[in-house]
C-alpha cells in the first residue's frame, strides 16, 4: 500500500536494460521518466486508495458487532417469548403482570381483532425435534400466509407453539381465524403433520382476552379424536358438548353386541360396532377424547365380564390398549378388530367342541 501511495506522489525513472553474462556488460537500451502526477491527479488517487481502506474498514467493524450482538440479540428474543409465553399461559408466578411489559408490543399491532392458534405435537419422543427444529420453518409459514394480518409465533413447551393472530374484523372473524390455521396446517412438513393437531380460539376484541383464548384452544386440544382427519379443531365446534353425560352411552347397542359376541357371530359384531361408533362421534354434538375413551373402555369392561362366564377358554391379550391413540380410523380398526376375533375364537372354540362332542359319541357307539 506504501510503494503505490508513493508511486501516486513521487516521480519514477524507469530503465530499461540488458544484461550479458558472456561479455560482463550491461547495456542500457532505453531510459524512461514518469513524470509526477498533477495535483487533481494525485487527490482523485488518494481519495479511491482511502475509500477502499474505509469500506474495508467499515465491513470489519460490521462483522464484529455481528458477532458480538448475536448472544444479545438471541437473549432478547428469547426474553420477549417467554413473557409471551407467560402472559398467555397466565404464569403470574414466575413473570408478575406481563401485559405490562408487553403493551408497547401490542400496541403496535394494527388491526383490531385478535386470535390464538395453538399448534400441539401428540408424540413426546419427537416433539423436541418438532419445536426445536421446525420453528424456523414455522415463522416462514406464518408469514407467508398472513399478508393481511400480523402474527406472532410463541414456543410455549417442547410439544406446543402458539400464534397469535391480530388481524382486520369481518362478517366472520372466526371463520378466518379458522382458515389461516387449516392453511398452516396444510403447509407443514408432511413427516410430522399426522402427530399435529392445530385448535383456534374464538375472535377477541382486546389483546388483554388473549389468555382467554389460549384456553380455549388449549380446551379445543381434548377434542382430537373428534376432529376426525382434518387435524383443526374450532373452540366454538366443541362447545355443542353436551357434557358426556350417563345418556351417552349406548347400552342398547352394547347388549346386542355382547350377544353377537358370544354366539360367535363376527359379521354382526361389525354392524352394531358402526352403530356403536355412530353414537360416539358426532359432528353435530362431539364427545371430548376423555368421554369416548371412557365409552370404549366401558364397552371392554363388559366383554370381558361376559367372555369370563363362558365355559371355553378365550384368550384376551392387550389389543384394545387405545391409551396414546387419537385417529378416528386407529380407534375404530382397533376395537372392531378385537371385537370380531373375539367373535370368531368363540365361534371355533364352539365348533371344535361340538365336533369333540360328536366323536366322542360315535367312539362310544362303537
Amino acid at each position: 500500500m506504501l510503494n503505490i501511495i508513493n508511486g501516486i506522489l513521487h516521480e519514477e525513472t524507469i530503465n530499461s536494460s540488458y544484461h550479458s553474462k558472456l561479455l560482463k556488460w550491461t547495456f542500457v537500451l532505453e531510459t524512461y521518466i514518469k513524470s509526477a502526477p498533477t495535483f487533481l491527479t494525485k487527490l482523485y488517487s488518494i481519495s479511491i486508495v482511502l475509500l477502499i481502506l474505509l469500506i474495508l474498514s467499515l465491513l470489519a467493524i460490521v462483522w464484529v458487532v455481528k458477532i458480538t450482538a448475536r448472544p444479545m440479540i438471541k437473549a432478547l428474543t428469547s426474553y420477549n417469548e417467554k413473557l409471551l409465553a407467560d402472559f398467555l399461559t397466565d404464569n403470574v408466578v414466575q413473570t408478575p403482570d406481563p401485559y405490562s411489559q408487553l403493551e408497547s408490543d401490542f400496541e403496535h399491532l394494527k388491526f383490531s381483532t385478535y386470535g390464538v392458534i395453538v399448534i400441539q405435537h401428540i408424540k413426546v419422543d419427537s416433539a423436541a425435534k418438532c419445536c426445536a427444529y421446525y420453528l424456523p420453518a414455522i415463522k416462514s409459514i406464518v408469514s407467508s400466509i398472513t399478508p393481511d394480518c400480523e402474527a406472532i409465533v410463541v414456543p410455549i413447551n417442547k410439544n406446543q407453539i402458539s400464534i397469535i393472530v391480530n388481524y382486520d374484523e369481518e362478517n366472520d372473524a372466526e371463520q378466518k381465524l379458522l382458515e389461516i390455521a387449516k392453511e398452516f396446517y396444510s403447509k407443514l412438513d408432511s413427516e410430522i403433520r399426522p402427530s399435529v393437531y392445530a385448535s383456534a380460539s374464538q375472535p377477541k376484541k382486546s389483546a388483554r382476552m388473549l389468555p382467554i383464548a389460549y384456553r380455549e384452544c388449549i380446551e379445543a386440544q381434548n377434542f382430537r379424536i373428534s376432529c376426525g382427519s382434518s387435524h383443526v379443531i374450532l373452540y366454538s365446534w366443541t362447545r355443542g358438548s353436551n357434557g358426556g353425560t350417563v345418556s351417552d352411552y349406548p347400552l342398547e347397542i352394547e347388549r346386542q353386541l355382547l350377544n353377537n359376541i358370544l354366539v360367535g357371530n363376527p359379521e354382526a359384531c361389525e354392524i352394531f360396532m358402526q352403530k356403536f361408533y355412530d353414537k360416539l362421534f358426532r359432528s353435530n354434538q362431539p364427545l371430548s377424547d376423555s368421554e369416548i375413551k371412557n365409552c370404549i373402555y366401558q364397552l371392554q369392561n363388559s366383554i370381558l365380564r361376559s367372555v369370563n362366564n363362558l365355559p371355553v377358554s378365550i384368550k384376551v391379550d392387550n389389543a384394545m390398549n387405545i391409551l396414546n391413540l387419537f385417529d378416528m380410523q386407529e380407534i375404530k380398526d382397533k376395537v372392531t378388530g378385537f371385537v370380531t376375533r373375539l367373535a370368531r375364537d368363540i365361534k371355533n372354540s364352539s365348533e371344535n367342541k361340538d365336533s369333540n362332542l360328536i366323536q366322542s359319541i360315535f367312539e362310544y357307539i362303537d
